[in-house]
């Protein structure tokens, strides 16, 4: 997450209220009239202090034989009093010790003294600290793009938001046309879903249009969030059957060595055709006790497909060979015409052997599985699966074995998606 902008906040520790006016020094009891300065601290520890933040504690300052006024002086970064001098002081006088870091303070223990003089006469009490790392709250996105919003229609995209060092609420508001939910964590600190929406008025305009969703907390201190949204005037409509939006053949480069173990940066270097405005990504799990790889002997050759059927050779590239259950690779699609559709996938998967394993498919919303048992570890089999895209044109393709072995692997080869059902 990157941060957005910090927030902070204003504490109060400790209030002492010490009314004596007698202490012991270094050299015994004092007796009266004696010339001193007196306080209800000797040494002040604030402890640990967020950047931004302002921690203060109350004593009382009193003057035993002294005519003059009492003046206070403070030494140390961040530190404060709530006044620097008395003309008269008294049982009842009382001032503010205050600590208050900026946000760009640095950072750990921090020193600092106030110095009583009153004449000749000094007392001095000691202060510390601990600054920390300053509120902030950060967002999984730097700007918030919703998207296409049709006219007279609302569209929403939900974002993790992540508050540190946030000793309470966070006030939630956004600019007009958007609205968040929820609109306050009643606790800033901790991982939070936020979901930003947008709702293009039916006498809106075409267009890109922006604004902000403002945290706020404390007095008047608050960061921002930018968003946006586009208004178009027709709902977007459905890619023509058969459009191809993904194919891969699961070529990996660099001519691995047979059965070498690949990773997910493998997958991300694969040449894939993509219809235009369309991203993939992609994720790999590997189960326990388990093996993921490249499979270069038994590789699927399209020139040997014959009808749902196809050889394998060493001289076809390459394959991916997913071994033991939970092992499968999860491919994500985005920028799809955004309105649910159907997509058919198309895939070749072969048994490392004849003994019996589980391919598990999820596409678009279907779970599909089979059963290799007895089959020949001589071909590859053509599987297709229908399935649908989300409201926002995403979908979601993940393949892999679901057996509990880890030696009998399945082999997955020639993956293409398109527009349309069976």
């Amino acid at each position: 997450m990157k941060a957005k902008q910090l927030l902070y906040s204003t504490i109060t520790l400790l209030v002492l209220t010490i009314s004596s006016c007698e202490v012991d020094d270094s050299a015994g009891r004092m007796f009266p009239g004696d010339p001193a300065i007196n306080s209800g601290v000797e040494t002040v520890d604030f402890g640990e202090v967020v950047a931004g933040q302002t921690a203060t504690i109350s004593t009382y300052v009193i003057g035993t034989g002294i005519d003059d006024g009492l003046t206070l002086t403070v030494e140390g970064e961040g530190y404060q009093v709530s006044r620097d001098k008395f003309r008269i002081v008294t049982d009842t006088s009382f001032v503010n010790i205050i600590f208050a870091p900026d946000i760009e303070a640095a950072l750990g223990a921090t020193n600092g003294t106030v110095t009583l003089s009153a004449g000749d006469i000094t007392s001095t009490i000691q202060l510390s600290s601990v600054v920390l790392t300053p509120s902030i709250i950060t967002a999984s996105e730097e700007v918030v793009n919703i998207g296409d919003v049709v006219v007279g229609a609302s569209d929403s995209k939900t974002i993790s938001v992540e508050g540190q060092f946030i000793p309470g609420a966070v006030q939630i508001s956004a600019t007009s046309g958007f609205s968040v939910n929820p609109t306050s964590f009643d606790v800033g600190n901790g991982e939070h879903q936020l979901t930003v929406t947008y709702t293009a008025d039916a006498a809106a305009s075409e267009g890109a249009v922006s604004g902000e969703v403002t945290f706020s907390y404390g007095s008047g201190l608050s960061s921002t969030l930018p968003v946006t949204a586009n208004i178009v005037l027709t709902p977007p409509s459905a890619l023509p059957d058969g459009t191809v939006i993904y194919q891969n053949e699961l070529d990996f480069p660099n001519s691995p060595a047979d059965d070498t173990e690949f990773v997910l940066a493998d997958l991300q270097g694969l040449s894939t055709t993509l219809y235009s405005g369309v991203s993939a990504t992609y994720d790999l799990a590997i189960g326990v006790g388990g093996a993921t790889g490249m499979e270069v002997q038994h590789a699927m050759c399209v020139d040997a497909i014959n009808g749902s059927t196809a050889g394998k050779s060493d001289a076809c590239n390459t394959s991916a060979t997913l071994k033991q259950l939970g092992t499968k690779v999860t491919v994500s699609l985005t920028g799809l015409p955004k309105l649910v559709a159907d997509y058919t996938v198309t895939f070749w998967a072969r048994p490392a052997a004849t003994s019996e394993r589980e391919l598990i498919v999820n596409f678009g919303g279907t779970l599909f599985t089979h059963i290799f048992n007895g089959a020949s570890s001589n071909s590859y089999y053509k599987f297709e699966v229908e399935g649908s895209s989300d409201k926002d044109g995403n979908i979601v393709f993940d393949f892999g074995n679901n057996t509990d072995n880890t030696f009998r692997g399945i082999d997955f080869d020639h993956i293409e998606i398109v527009a349309g059902g069976i």
